[in-house]
């Protein structure tokens, strides 16, 4: 399985100076996932806070991949390996301010 999340903004992932970019993120190896916080075929914009990983051990590269997303969202996905690839889809623009989200945790 394949997932593809466009029009991300990963804000305070790359751009820690006040800068935004719209981005398509795309994982490989997928074998599952989980959601949270999202409404069922409903588009929307998403702003990419973290991303984190959970290796299964230290000899498997598989493992859990989750991002957290602005407004409590996220998506864990459990993948073989990691490959991902991040393309900017367009220009970058200044934000009057960078977002304050609380640290999140989501047990799944």
């Amino acid at each position: 399985m394949h997932i593809c999340l466009s029009q991300i903004f990963p804000y305070k992932l790359l751009f820690p100076n006040k800068e935004r970019r719209a981005a398509v993120l795309h994982f490989n190896h997928v074998q599952a996932l989980k959601v949270r916080g999202f409404r069922q075929g409903a588009p929307e914009a998403l702003s990419l806070l973290t991303i984190e990983y959970a290796q299964n051990s230290e000899n498997d590269p598989a493992g859990e991949i989750v991002l957290h997303f602005a407004e409590r969202k996220a998506m864990a996905l459990k993948v073989d390996a990691i490959e991902a690839q991040l393309t900017d889809t367009g220009g970058r623009w200044s934000a009057s301010s960078r977002p304050k989200h609380p640290a999140a945790s989501y047990p799944w």
